[in-house]
């Protein structure tokens, strides 16, 4: 007989879905687990990972979203900001939170119109 071992997501441990996180860029990671179920949510807003955000053509509804969610609420974990997208308004998107960007180490801009 063959025995096959079946790994769950559920069943790796939180350290190896930390290295996970890690790896993916921040708003996957928010899209694919923050509603999976309980536990990956507690992993997601409990960690202490620096934050690194590429955010590049998405909509406005779907950046307020990240926005709210993520951005003002995490702005002392963002390490790497990257913003790429001709419809942003970077005034109203940066200077709320510009203050408490306090481990930022990279920003960049790229395709930013000015107004």
């Amino acid at each position: 007989l063959i025995k096959e071992n079946i790994t769950t997501l559920e069943n790796v441990s939180n350290e190896l879905i930390y290295e996970i996180f890690e790896f993916l860029n921040y708003h996957y990671v928010f899209q694919a687990f923050y509603d999976l179920n309980q536990r990956f949510q507690n992993l997601f807003l409990n960690s202490n990972l620096p934050i690194k955000i590429n955010i590049s053509f998405i909509s406005n509804s779907k950046l307020q979203h990240y926005l709210t969610h993520i951005i003002k609420s995490y702005a002392y974990r963002i390490e790497l900001f990257r913003l790429s997208n001709p419809f942003i308004n970077l005034y109203l998107l940066l200077l709320p939170i510009m203050k408490n960007l306090i481990q930022l180490k990279i920003l960049i801009l790229n395709n930013i119109e000015s107004n």
